[in-house]
């Protein structure tokens, strides 16, 4: 790229002209980490119908199958971060040798009073370990972002407990297990003497909650019902909060 594009582009379009000559690698980097996030939301939908409908129903044979297909399912991930590891970590370095070329050969055109004004230190740190974070954030921003927002979609937690003192031990244990927000502990006024604890989060970290709470409210016998939601509605989001 000559210094007339770069004073010609703006940031975002001078860093994704890099993409272009290594898009094959970018598009295999996003398409693993999109099927990473599918892998990532169906487990816990899975986890439930095997626990609550397979399980009880004695449908055994179906519940082994699904369970194997669930274990290829995360051979299959754990291949698919070795790529994005492997392969996306190639594109970044491709990405920032190409920049980096482009600079030095900028560097060595520029008059000889520009580095009177500006010390060479640091110019050449921002050449090396400014542009390696820029090229970190190229190769881990994309991919990061498209996790997050499958997943960040998240989910919704609801555990209701016959118990009020029951219901808070179970709520404080939820939110040390597992990085997820509370929306609401409502107690027993009203309720029959029952409680509820809604909290969202991302689906794997709603759903290691639930595990958490569960296992009190069973172990007291105070359980009334568990469930987490995938990918709720808005509305129900706004109905909430």
């Amino acid at each position: 790229m000559t210094t007339r594009e770069f004073q010609q582009k703006k940031p975002l379009s001078i860093l994704f002209t890099y993409f272009k000559p290594h898009r094959g690698l970018f598009i295999l980097d996003l398409v693993c980490a999109t099927v990473v996030a599918l892998i990532d939301l169906a487990f816990p939908l899975v986890t439930r119908k095997s626990m609550y409908d397979l399980l009880p129903n004695q449908q055994y044979r179906t519940f082994f199958i699904v369970m194997g297909v669930m274990m290829a399912a995360f051979i299959v991930r754990a291949l698919l971060y070795y790529v994005i590891s492997y392969w996306g970590h190639t594109f970044g370095i491709l990405v920032e040798a190409d920049i980096r070329r482009d600079l030095f050969t900028h560097v060595q055109e520029l008059d000889v009073s520009f580095f009177d004004h500006n010390r060479t230190g640091q110019l050449m740190s921002r050449l090396t370990s400014d542009l390696f974070e820029i090229t970190e954030l190229a190769h881990h921003g994309p991919e990061d972002l498209l996790i997050s927002t499958l997943t960040i979609l998240g989910a919704i937690g609801i555990m209701e407990s016959f118990s009020i003192s029951t219901m808070i031990i179970c709520a404080d244990q939820i939110l040390k297990a597992a990085d997820v927000e509370s929306i609401e502990l409502r107690l027993g006024n009203g309720l029959g003497g029952k409680s509820y604890f809604t909290f969202t989060g991302d689906v794997s970290a709603v759903q290691a909650g639930s595990s958490a709470g569960v296992a009190i409210a069973k172990e007291k016998g105070l359980l009334v019902n568990s469930e987490v939601i995938p990918s709720p509605s808005h509305r129900l989001i706004e109905s909430l909060l």
